[in-house]
């Protein structure tokens, strides 16, 4: 599942069909499973990234429309920033994330829908349900 959301300047033309609106925003979701950095560069085809959340309004929003989502987020010197270069301004880890629990890294955000969308650190290899925004 790829989920992409739009710039905010998109907005004024309104979202293109297939697209939801929020806040500003468009978002989208595919039935895919793919690897981050394939999900990622799908996302940049439709200029968008994987999902930023910057809010708990957005939070609820991904939780309620999209069961699960995975998002990359770098990790440069222990700082995590998500694919648009945006850093983290708002964050649902669960209790004692992230850990870093692979010594292969996890630089990888996983949205778990049935923990009510606590987050944890992942690695980012294997296919994933991916959710996005433009």
């Amino acid at each position: 599942n790829i989920m992409l959301r739009t710039s905010p300047y998109l907005f004024l033309i309104g979202c293109a069909e297939g697209w939801m609106e929020f806040m500003g925003s468009c978002y989208i979701h595919f039935d895919e499973r793919e690897t981050w950095t394939s999900a990622e560069q799908h996302c940049q085809e439709l200029n968008s990234h994987l999902v930023s959340i910057s809010s708990q309004e957005e939070q609820e929003f991904v939780k309620s429309e999209f069961n699960l989502i995975s998002n990359k987020i770098h990790d440069v010197q222990n700082q995590f920033r998500w694919t648009d270069g945006s850093p983290l301004e708002y964050e649902n880890w669960r209790p004692n994330q992230p850990d870093n629990y692979f010594s292969t890294g996890e630089d990888c955000v996983v949205m778990i829908w049935h923990e009510d969308g606590q987050w944890n650190d992942s690695s980012v290899l294997g296919k994933r349900k991916i959710s996005g925004f433009i």
